[in-house]
């Protein structure tokens, strides 16, 4: 690759996916006619003839994909689904392809048993140590039949993890509801009613149209005063992409089987246990009863909490409404209104000082004090999406770090949720940086045509959280592919800077910079501040109780699939769900149908990481807590040993770096009320 187009950025306007499926098989074909070239000349490998010469190639296919992927993930059509799912089985195969070659596995073990290898520097050594792990789990050491049903099992889960999340996109996509009568959207926010009546209208409808996006879903069940929309929107949210819900053809259910059982049979190839152990073979925890015995610990510290949380909030309902026996579609509502008597603060009372350009603008002006960074928007014409806006992001030396898109706004045929993405890594070619470009992708409400869209204050959270991840891509200093930026991190590690990066949205100095109200520009009231910190900690037991649901839930799905079985998934999440939940349980529930994490989203057995990773964002803010949030040496210590260092080094030692010292879990249990 030409040094003048190693920063070349994609054309995502008009892309011909055809054609682009064609140059990602060509690529493929190439990097495997490299590594087959590799092998077999090859005598005596050094850093520059076996590892270094791959990384061309190897970017060239990095780049072409990520385009594809990233396009069937926010503008998903016909055309291009068929493209991507024709180019799984290629890519799927090539990754097995390379990590069952023993030619080249015996090139990197030559390598690392030589005296080439004590020259190089720290990066470079734990490139080779991670290749030579991966080989291992890749099923280098298979033989015969066995090597051939692991790559099998790789192509078919891939294929499967990837019609799994394409049903819940349909299933989401496919289900509506027409309200002709305004009435029946009493309680809702104005800025809801006018998306839905948008809605509507972009669908030649009269009335208003209710969807299963987040912002649409969100709105009702907590606070549209009608119980019998909220249990309509509860019931459809929770049956998507199973047997019962609206439509029948997304149905999940066969598919949870299949992939699970596909992983433990591969774990199983690969000499594990099961396929939590295998999950765990790349991850900063490696004992599987830590994990277990981690999470029975929060549970025990927080179920009695969780259930006076739930207590309060039915026996407000009841004083209050005369609602005798809460049901899962009335917490949200119910737990709004008890916020809002408790505290005096509300989401429709917060929103208007957090329009989403003035939040945008205010985190970037953040990430300047904290870091010293300067974030520049620069026009992007060959973007995907009218709403899409692009930006670079300097240090303080006037040095390019990093460059990515944002991506704000839900609209059809865009995945849900929220997320960072990879476009192209850190890399450096002929002395000349390869700049990192990152994805940051999330499902806000679009804005209206008299105002901006007007997030809420988890809104903002989620935003900080998905840049957290971001800068974590952008300002690698690591100039080696697999441990610059986020790769090469282990994955219960890795969203640490995300939820790390949340903090700045409780503080009142930071929301001074960004909070402002939409119309007046008003600054965030300090009297209204005194309230959101107040309200921080509202039922963060019952919300730890649903985190440790999911968590125990995947891990001992995973873990123990051999004696649940295909037909005990459902039965083990509500053994789970009687023993934690505090909430009520409905029959009718399928949310492992569209639990995408642990089935299409790379956190199978992993889950937990959320929560592990909490301990270490909240402890590593407790260093800001007791220097200033805004200690400009706290912040450099921060980005230099955690953020700049990818996975260049062990993360618990980058930890002890930063902070001085091992993780303490206390500072996560204090936000969480569990200790004082």
């Amino acid at each position: 690759m030409a040094n003048s187009d190693i920063n070349q950025l994609p054309n995502f306007k008009n892309v011909n996916y055809v054609e682009l499926g064609k140059e990602i098989s060509v690529a493929i074909d190439s990097a495997l006619e490299l590594i087959n070239n590799i092998t077999t000349t090859i005598k005596t490998p050094t850093w520059e003839n076996l590892v270094e010469a791959q990384h061309d190639t190897l970017d060239l296919l990095e780049r072409k994909w990520s385009v594809l992927s990233h396009l069937n993930n926010v503008a998903n059509e016909d055309v291009l689904r068929e493209v991507y799912n024709s180019c799984l089985p290629k890519l799927t195969g090539f990754g097995t392809a390379v990590s069952q070659n023993k030619q080249l596995n015996d090139l990197y073990l030559k390598l690392k048993s030589s005296e080439e290898y004590n020259k190089l520097n720290q990066g470079q050594k734990r490139v080779i140590d991670n290749a030579i792990r991966d080989f291992k789990l890749g099923g280098v050491a298979l033989i015969g039949d066995d090597k051939a049903k692991y790559a099998k099992l790789r192509e078919e889960l891939s294929a499967l993890s990837s019609k799994f999340s394409e049903n819940v996109l349909d299933a989401t996509n496919t289900w509506s509801l027409q309200v002709k009568n305004k009435d029946e959207l009493t309680g809702m926010l104005a800025q809801d009613i006018e998306l839905a009546a948008k809605k509507a209208k972009d669908k030649g409808l009269e009335g208003w149209l209710i969807t299963l996006d987040a912002p649409s879903y969100i709105s009702v069940l907590t606070y549209a005063d009608s119980e019998r929309l909220r249990y309509r929107l509860h019931y459809a949210y929770n049956t998507k992409a199973s047997e019962i819900d609206a439509d029948g053809r997304f149905d999940n259910t066969k598919l949870i089987g299949e992939i699970v059982a596909k992983e433990t049979e591969l774990s199983k190839l690969l000499e594990f246990s099961n396929y939590a152990e295998y999950s765990l073979s790349t991850k900063m925890v490696k004992n599987t009863e830590e994990i277990t015995s981690f999470l029975e610990d929060l549970v025990n510290r927080s179920k009695e909490l969780a259930k006076k949380e739930f207590d309060d909030l039915q026996l407000f309902a009841n004083n209050e409404y005369g609602v005798e026996s809460l049901n899962a579609w009335d917490i949200a509502y119910y737990s709004e209104k008890l916020r809002k008597e408790n505290y005096a603060i509300s989401d429709e009372e917060l929103r208007v000082y957090f329009p989403a350009p003035k939040v945008v603008e205010g985190m970037f002006v953040v990430c300047n004090k904290l870091y010293g960074l300067n974030i520049k928007r620069v026009e992007n014409e060959l973007v995907w999406h009218k709403d899409i806006t692009f930006y670079e992001v300097y240090d303080k030396s006037g040095a390019l770090r990093g460059k990515f898109y944002l991506d704000l706004y839900t609209r059809p045929n865009k995945r849900g949720g929220a997320w960072m993405d990879t476009s192209v890594s850190r890399r450096l070619v002929n002395g000349e940086v390869q700049h990192p470009v990152a994805f940051i992708n999330t499902n806000f409400a679009p804005p209206s045509q008299d105002k901006p869209s007007l997030l809420t204050h988890n809104d903002v959270e989620t935003l900080f959280h998905e840049f957290g991840h971001g800068l974590h891509h952008m300002l690698t200093k690591v100039d080696y592919p697999g441990i610059s930026g986020i790769d090469g991190v282990p994955w219960d590690a890795v969203e640490l800077p995300s939820q790390f990066f949340e903090n700045w949205c409780w503080q009142q100095e930071s929301l001074a910079i960004f909070a402002k109200h939409y119309e007046t520009g008003k600054s965030f009231p300090d009297e209204m501040f005194k309230r959101l910190e107040a309200s921080k900690n509202y039922h963060a037991a019952m919300q730890l109780a649903r985190q440790l649901e999911f968590a125990l839930f995947d891990f001992q799905l995973y873990k123990n699939f051999e004696t649940i079985g295909e037909d005990g998934v459902r039965d083990l999440l509500n053994e789970i769900r009687d023993r934690i939940a505090v909430i009520p349980r409905v029959d009718y529930s399928r949310f492992e149908n569209s639990f995408s994490h642990i089935f299409a989203g790379g956190y199978a057995a992993g889950y937990y990481s959320y929560l592990w990773a909490e301990v270490l964002a909240q402890d590593a803010f407790s260093k800001f807590e007791e220097n200033g949030i805004f200690d400009s040496g706290t912040g450099q210590s921060f980005m230099e040993n955690i953020l700049e260092k990818g996975g260049s080094e062990n993360i618990q030692d980058l930890y002890i770096a930063f902070r001085g010292r091992k993780q303490s879990i206390d500072p996560l249990l204090r936000s969480k009320n569990l200790i004082k």
